[in-house]
């Protein structure tokens, strides 16, 4: 079991190095709040909410045994961890993809989206 577990932590160390390396190439624009620039300039609110957050992805990825959660908690953990490392270390998160005018984001959007969304297909699916 352990070596699998270690698999999701590569997933989730890989998801960070290759969002650093997309913003420290490509950013076109900072986010001093959350999604869709929620809680604007709160940076200390968001990094606390964020290490909390992080830290219940932790708990419930250590406890998990099923494929489809695991991937989907490595990949918000992932978009999660990389987020929160700007936010520390910049005071904000650098964005680089912009969709029509509407909204920029970033790779560990990406990430936290789709881990998000294998969630929710698990929690609909044990029901």
């Amino acid at each position: 079991m352990v070596h699998k577990k270690i698999n999701f932590y590569f997933i989730v160390l890989l998801i960070i190095i290759i969002d650093q390396i997309t913003k420290a190439f490509l950013t076109k624009t900072t986010n001093t709040g959350a999604a869709f620039g929620l809680f604007k300039d709160n940076t200390l609110f968001i990094i606390i909410v964020s290490l909390l957050m992080i830290g219940l992805i932790i708990h419930y990825l250590i406890k998990s045994n099923v494929f489809i959660l695991s991937l989907g908690l490595s990949f918000f953990l992932g978009g999660a961890v990389s987020n929160l490392l700007d936010r520390i270390v910049f005071g904000y998160v650098r964005d680089f993809i912009q969709v029509f005018m509407i909204t920029t984001f970033n790779i560990a959007d990406m990430f936290t989206v789709i881990g998000a969304m294998l969630i929710i297909v698990y929690l609909i699916k044990k029901k």
